[in-house]
């Protein structure tokens, strides 16, 4: 996402998105903040602003403290009209399958969780349909305009296929195309730890890192990188397989086919079968409970974790990491863990320090990134998308 204007052919929808995206990202905002913002001239965004307050894209909302027009009237504020437009996000985790209804600010409007139910790989996508179509007959009071999908696995996003998860059994699956037609909206489909990288840098914490990575612990370890604003997706099966980095070449196996991957010694699910739980609430009672042995796991699993991301960090000088999963808890030295080593480990850190936080979005984070896959593609992206009447 750039603020950077440009009054050119196609100038329309490409400032109409730079507009939005600066509301989103710091609004509210005045309109002479707004031009400030976007190097677009006053006059663009006078023009710009009465066709989104026209479609109720946005809002005023009263007036801007401490700033004044030239006739000395205080500016007013113009601010997201969230509930304009809503997006079902579809989480496909690898335990379950996670349902939210999100609007334009990122606010969570329902949400459900189910298990999944008995499917072979051919009657996946009818099934997936089935569960998308029940949801928003049960939710029908949100007027729900598009589809967004996170998928565990390796995902083509352009093409709207699950190339890869094998653990879930899924192969070369079409997603997004057949659900589109079943549920007659726009779907949208990636890889799940990107899409909740692009809902941190669109409502979390990295609204103000050009260049950033978001490392989500679970199953299996997988990252989302922004460059320049950007996703950065690399070739046809996308980037971010961050948990297969070899740590040790003669190291336990992994179902990728290498040997010493990190997410075989330092994803929650080697912690936990390391230490013989079957919870991460263990864990965090565990520790609380003084248990050095459960304490030093965890340390020794966030320090593995933390040599990954400085040699990251060397190769592309990142602003900040954010980390989600369960064993990002506050509670437990995971998340502190990292930011130290981190610091340590990485020498660019002498000229500019990696700001290492845990994810502002919580449990919620697989679902607002699945939607925010749609929102951003659909209404902040600069593509030339009919959906403004």
């Amino acid at each position: 996402m750039s603020l950077i204007g440009h009054n050119l052919a196609r100038a329309k929808q490409l400032n109409r998105s730079l507009v939005l995206q600066s509301l989103l990202l710091n609004g509210p905002l005045s309109r002479q903040n707004i031009a400030k913002m976007t190097k677009l001239t006053p006059a663009t965004i006078t023009n710009i602003t009465a066709e989104l307050l026209a479609h109720e894209w946005i809002e005023e909302i009263g007036n801007v403290e401490g700033d004044q027009v030239r006739s000395g009237r205080k500016s007013i504020a113009l601010s997201i009209n969230a509930d304009k437009y809503m997006s079902l996000g579809v989480h496909l985790r690898s335990d379950r399958i996670e349902l939210g209804i999100v609007n334009l600010a990122g606010d969570v409007k329902h949400v459900e969780m189910q298990p999944y139910e008995t499917y072979t790989a051919n009657t996946f996508v009818d099934y997936l349909g089935n569960v998308i179509v029940e949801y928003l007959k049960r939710n029908s009071q949100f007027p729900v305009s598009s589809v967004g999908i996170g998928s565990v696995g390796l995902v083509q996003h352009e093409q709207g296929i699950i190339l890869s998860a094998e653990h879930m059994g899924w192969k070369n699956i079409e997603v997004a195309g057949p659900l589109a037609a079943r549920v007659k909206m726009p779907v949208l489909l990636d890889n799940n730890v990107r899409t909740m990288a692009l809902a941190e840098k669109m409502y979390g914490k990295n609204k103000l890192s050009a260049d950033s990575l978001f490392v989500y612990i679970g199953r299996g370890i997988g990252a989302g990188l922004i460059l320049g604003n950007q996703i950065y997706r690399g070739g046809i099966t996308g980037a971010g397989e961050f948990g297969h980095i070899t740590l040790d070449r003669g190291g336990v196996p992994c179902w990728c086919g290498n040997k010493g991957c990190l997410e075989r010694y330092a994803s929650e699910a080697a912690l936990l079968k390391s230490l013989g739980f079957t919870h991460i609430d263990e864990i965090v009672h565990a520790i609380k409970a003084g248990d050095r042995r459960v304490e030093e796991a965890v340390i020794q699993a966030a320090d593995m974790i933390a040599v990954g991301l400085a040699s990251f960090n060397n190769i592309f000088h990142i602003q900040s990491v954010i980390l989600a999963g369960a064993i990002t808890d506050e509670q437990l030295p995971f998340v502190e863990t990292i930011r130290h080593r981190v610091a340590e480990k990485s020498f660019l850190t002498q000229f500019e320090p990696v700001d290492v936080q845990s994810s502002a979005l919580g449990k919620m984070v697989g679902v607002v990134g699945a939607a925010s896959l749609s929102i951003y593609e659909l209404i902040l992206s600069e593509q030339d998308v009919q959906v403004w009447a």
